[in-house]
């Protein structure tokens, strides 16, 4: 049992157990993916006559529920939605392939935990293609022991499914597990699912006893937290 800082503001110190496995976002927290999500959004809303939401209102949920709510006022039939689902996805992948979207501190992070032996696995909104797209970047997607994706899961974040299902397949229980994410559909999320969370790149704090604080990168928050 170690003390560590619940807010960056308040210096306030909570005892926190020994941290042993680390669930990790993709989309904002291990990838700077957001203007290429935009980009794919905002040809779908130009391709279905909508103008749209703007990002950081959808940014951490799934697609299939983004492009049903948003749809809604078209009546679109279940092929209309999983056609419109595949074109976001499929200009969305094609940025991906030929952009370097892993954040810098990255590779050496992960290497890090490695040495240290942390579990690390990553639970996000992502579809599969895009997820071991980017993590195929810089050969990390072997030092993940589990990857949830969007098809694994039957609810997104805002529910806690994926962590909770990332958590059982790793075999370690909420008090012993470290959620990274950076939006606020994730962290209510991560909150949900009764594991230790952080926020990193997107300066959001909750008022919450197992939020931790908010870093402005992991590299800090691995520095002050293990």
């Amino acid at each position: 049992m170690g003390y560590f800082l619940a807010t960056q503001a308040t210096r306030r110190l909570v005892p926190l157990p020994v941290i042993q496995n680390i669930v990790f976002d993709m989309d904002g927290v291990l990838a700077d993916t957001s203007s290429i999500h935009a980009q794919a959004y905002d040809k779908l809303w130009a391709h279905v006559g909508l103008a749209g939401p703007n990002y950081p209102s959808i940014a951490g949920r799934s697609t299939k529920d983004v492009v049903s709510e948003q749809t809604r006022s078209l009546l679109p039939s279940a092929q209309d939605l999983e056609k419109w689902i595949n074109f976001k996805q499929k200009h969305a992948l094609e940025l991906i392939r030929v952009t370097n979207t892993l954040y810098d501190e990255i590779p050496s992070v992960i290497a890090d935990l490695t040495r240290k032996a942390i579990r690390c696995s990553v639970a996000t909104s992502a579809s599969h293609q895009s997820a071991t797209a980017i993590l195929g970047q810089s050969d990390l997607i072997d030092k993940f022991v589990h990857i949830i994706t969007a098809k694994d899961v039957k609810t997104a974040k805002p529910s806690p499914e994926g962590f909770l299902l990332a958590m059982r397949q790793s075999q370690f229980d909420p008090n012993a597990t470290l959620i990274i994410e950076d939006s606020s559909n994730g962290i209510q999320a991560a909150l949900a699912s009764n594991a230790w969370v952080i926020s990193v790149r997107s300066d959001i704090s909750v008022e919450h006893e197992h939020f931790i604080g908010s870093y402005s990168s992991i590299t800090r928050a691995m520095r002050d937290l293990l």
